[in-house]
């Protein structure tokens, strides 16, 4: 959970991938991803596409 205040969250993800051999490799995957207000999420929700 991210902190109060913070604008940002890490995300890892992890991926496992098995081909027909039954062999598989772990991919891992990081994102930042931005933390908004539901207020600003409702604002930008109720923008025209063209403005966003």
């Amino acid at each position: 959970m991210p902190e109060s205040g913070h604008e940002v969250c890490v995300s890892d993800m992890a991926y496992v991938l098995r081909d027909e051999s039954g062999a598989f490799e772990v991919l891992h995957d990081r994102h930042l991803m931005g933390l908004f207000a539901s207020t600003v999420w409702l604002e930008l929700i109720a923008l025209p596409a063209s403005s966003r």
